[in-house]
């Protein structure tokens, strides 16, 4: 499931003409993966493959790991672009989590699960010169 809520606003103060917007992102899923491996061993001759196996003997497989990630990934966000004559100035910051819960499950059982947990600021800050209507700097 992913969502994604933002309010983007216009407004003046004095000379200043402001584009606002805040928001947020939440995103969470699941994933999985299993390796298998054969149960039948075959000779291999590399001077003489033979590539005739028994496709019954081959369907014989173990399971030799299952992973599984539930994954949680949270953002909240806010920036101002500033107009005042030919330039623009751009403040704002934007925080970032990310979660995931990892169950490795091998051929002895499931073991502890892992939990991982990042999070990040990222401020912004630029100002940028219009000479004209085609040009920035």
């Amino acid at each position: 499931m992913s969502a994604n809520l933002f309010l983007n606003g216009k407004f003046n103060t004095g000379q200043f003409k402001h584009t606002l917007l805040i928001g947020g992102d939440y995103t969470t899923g699941k994933d999985s993966l299993s390796t298998y491996y054969g149960s039948n061993s075959f000779a291999f001759d590399r001077n003489n493959p033979n590539y005739d196996v028994d496709v019954n003997t081959v369907a014989v497989t173990k399971r030799s790991i299952r992973q599984e990630n539930k994954i949680h990934y949270t953002a909240a966000y806010v920036y101002d672009n500033i107009a005042f004559n030919k330039f623009l100035l751009t403040v704002g910051a934007r925080y970032t989590e990310y979660r995931n819960r990892n169950i490795l499950t091998t051929t002895r059982g499931p073991r502890v699960p892992d939990y991982y947990k990042q999070h990040a600021f990222s401020p912004r800050l630029a100002l940028t010169f219009t000479p004209d209507s085609t040009s920035s700097i």
